[in-house]
């Protein structure tokens, strides 16, 4: 199963940070805002990228919605016509293809669903990733004019840098926060299948049996 999207967002953001914070011992404090600045905006265009995806494939799935609901109007139609001629095999073998039909049109508003609920996120995340950006720079441009203002530079440096820190750790906490998930993937056993083989041979054959039966009604309020 492929891996969430926001899975991958969180490990990009989270890299990212954890590559800024392994820096530290070697860099500056300004050099480590900038870095961990570049590391936002490089998590942004992978963001974005995933929720031009998604919307994409929300699109997609509308598509297929309106073609498959198309197939099933036409296997009705097919169904409809072998039973009056009397072919209960083909209008059986009729009915299954309309079902599976029907079955696109169910799978791809689900997969529409989901790609509108990444897209969301997604954008959600794209903002929360702005905002965290325009602080962060905030916070460079002040710390480059205390740098300037102050001429103890040694041992403000040592107090800026554990405060960019401390800066750091709490936007890694709050992109853990915003991009949390839980969930599991279930395996299907083989009696979960039997079982609904059974239940759509059962729904053919109740289907059949109503169509027969309203048509054997019109039948007779015709004469």
């Amino acid at each position: 199963m492929a891996e969430p999207f926001y899975m991958r967002a969180k490990r990009v953001v989270s890299a990212g940070i954890e590559s800024a914070l392994d820096h530290a011992e070697r860099a500056s404090g300004t050099s480590l805002m900038r870095e961990a600045i570049r590391e936002v905006d490089r998590a942004m265009d992978k963001v974005r990228r995933e929720h031009e995806e998604a919307v994409d494939r929300q699109s997609q799935a509308v598509g297929q919605q309106k073609l498959s609901a198309k197939r099933a109007e036409e296997w009705d139609g097919k169904v409809r016509f072998t039973l009056e001629k009397g072919r209960e095999d083909l209008a059986e073998a009729a009915l299954m293809q309309q079902m599976d039909f029907e079955a696109k049109v169910k799978h791809f508003k689900n997969v529409e669903a989901s790609a509108k609920t990444d897209a969301s996120r997604l954008a959600n995340l794209l903002e929360d990733l702005a905002a965290r950006k325009m602080v962060m720079e905030t916070e460079l441009a002040e710390f480059e004019r205390m740098m300037s203002e102050n001429k103890a530079a040694s041992e403000d440096n040592a107090d800026v840098d554990r405060k960019v820190d401390q800066k750091i750790e709490r936007a890694e906490a709050t992109f853990d926060r915003t991009m949390e998930i839980a969930g599991g993937v279930t395996g299907t056993s083989k009696h979960a299948a039997d079982i609904g083989k059974l239940q759509r041979n059962t729904e053919v054959e109740e289907r059949l049996a109503a169509l027969k039966k309203s048509m054997k009604s019109k039948g007779s309020k015709a004469k």
